[in-house]
């Protein structure tokens, strides 16, 4: 007879979590498993020490507050376990550093808890991922020893160059050109923070110095003093992400054009100051564009600037406060319409200080000129507008959503339509909830059983259409 095979276990460094679910299942519901059924989850669990170790130590919180004594408690056990086992520093991935700030603090505490365990900092060369954030305030980068503490983390991983994720928070001074120049960083999230000033120079004279940034996903929002010139040698990004970003530089835009976004494919914009982002993006007889790859804009009013050209967008989502300014309206219509070979996905949230009719008619005149030569297959309406009149509100309304109810139930305007979101939310000016009742009895006069159902009418046509997925609701606030 053959030899039976010899079977070993050998650790492994993936764990099922099925397997997980069921081993720690089986033991929780039953209370008197036989000692066989132990011995074995004890053998498994020896095979799984690395790989325990590993979820266990991957992520690293840090919280220092001058206002709570015992903050740093978790950082100290931390380090005593590295002390005693120096591989656990090795599994360790991913720290977040928060640092809570009182006033007149100047981050004592950061600085005293990190410098009595620096081998902790210095043995944590594999993490790639580095969350800083200052609650309660802003704090300024300065490097050197003589700033040991969350400055000096930022320092620390970049010098490893293997951080892959940057996550920053409240921190002025950031040493922006220092972070772009990682050599593996993939990830930048910076919110509430002032970025260094640098020489300013021509991208062409950065380009030649640094060639182009490793980053592929950038999120900017509430920033201030961002280089349009480093910006532009970001050309891997894939994700961009700017919301209240004031850029700084060369007051020549086409300039930053040059080098484009090759591959992105997701831009998020919104109140940007120093960077008008339809410059390059209109074809040219080069064929030149900013973004020629951008599949999903989402832009969120005001932006600043004119919207830009896309020519291969699928997704648009526009976000409008009708109370702060006055929206250009053919802007977004000149948009959809350059768009409509590829736009699949269009989504407007609008809230309005007025009624929902001068908004739905300008709804209107952006896609009646495109009936049965779109693609949209779904199509998303988030709309507020104030009560004024409560006895005549609907009687200004009803006709204009029963307009576009029409349009959107056309199976020859829109042949691809397989889902339509519509949401209505109405602000009593008076903030007097009598405005509720005195609302559902002027509807009961007009057929109308009940505020929540006002638009079952005007979207009966919509809501015929089978193939067509419909969802709509209506609340009311005060």
């Amino acid at each position: 007879m053959p030899e039976s095979p010899k079977h070993t276990v050998q650790s492994c460094n993936q764990v099922p979590m099925e397997l997980i679910d069921l081993i720690i299942g089986h033991l929780r519901d039953d209370s008197q498993s036989f000692v066989t059924d132990l011995k074995a989850c004890s053998l498994v669990a020896r095979s799984w020490v690395p790989v325990c170790r590993a979820y266990l130590f991957k992520e690293v919180h840090i919280v220092s507050s001058a206002i709570e004594p015992h903050s740093m408690d978790r950082y100290k056990q931390l380090a005593a376990l590295i002390k005693q086992n120096q591989t656990i520093a090795k599994f360790i991935r991913s720290i977040q550093f928060i640092t809570i700030l009182t006033v007149g603090d100047v981050d004592i505490a950061s600085v005293e808890s990190l410098d009595n365990h620096f081998p902790v900092i210095s043995q944590t060369s594999e993490v790639r991922s580095l969350d800083i954030t200052i609650e309660g305030g802003r704090k300024r980068y300065q490097t050197g020893t003589a700033y040991f503490g969350w400055c000096y983390l930022l320092d620390w991983y970049l010098s490893t160059k293997q951080l892959t994720t940057i996550s920053l928070t409240g921190i002025d001074e950031v040493p922006i050109l220092s972070i772009l120049l990682a050599p593996q960083l993939t990830t930048l999230n910076i919110t509430g923070c002032y970025l260094a000033s640098t020489v300013e120079e021509s991208s062409l004279d950065l380009r030649s110095q640094h060639s182009s940034f490793a980053l592929e996903n950038l999120k900017a929002h509430f920033i201030t003093g961002f280089s349009s010139s480093l910006l532009g040698l970001c050309t891997r990004l894939r994700v961009m992400d700017l919301y209240s970003v004031a850029f700084t530089g060369s007051n020549n835009t086409n300039e930053l054009a040059l080098p484009a976004f090759p591959r992105l494919a997701s831009l998020e914009v919104g109140s940007i100051d120093g960077w008008d982002l339809s410059e390059g993006t209109h074809c040219v007889a080069d064929g030149h564009t900013v973004f020629p790859a951008v599949t999903s804009f989402k832009v969120l009013c005001p932006l600043e600037s004119k919207f830009p050209r896309f020519r291969t967008l699928q997704s648009l989502s526009l976000i409008y406060d009708g109370s702060d300014y006055a929206f250009d309206w053919s802007e977004l219509s000149q948009l959809v319409n350059d768009s409509l070979p590829h736009l699949t996905h269009l989504q407007l949230a609008i809230h309005a200080e007025e009624d929902a009719e001068p908004i739905l008619e300008s709804i209107q005149k952006v896609l009646s000129p495109h009936n049965g030569v779109n693609v949209i297959r779904s199509f998303e309406l988030e709309l507020h507008e104030s009560l004024g009149d409560v006895e005549d509100w609907w009687d200004t309304s009803e006709n204009a959503w029963t307009q576009l109810g029409n349009t959107l139930s056309s199976a020859s305007d829109f042949p691809c339509l397989r889902k339509a979101s519509i949401s209505l939310e109405i602000g009593c000016a008076n903030g007097d909830e009598s405005d509720e009742s005195l609302m559902s009895e002027v509807l009961k006069g007009k057929g109308c059983s009940d505020f929540r159902s006002v638009l079952s009418g005007p979207l009966e046509a919509l809501i015929a259409r089978e193939e067509v997925e419909v969802h709509y609701e209506v609340d009311i606030t005060f």
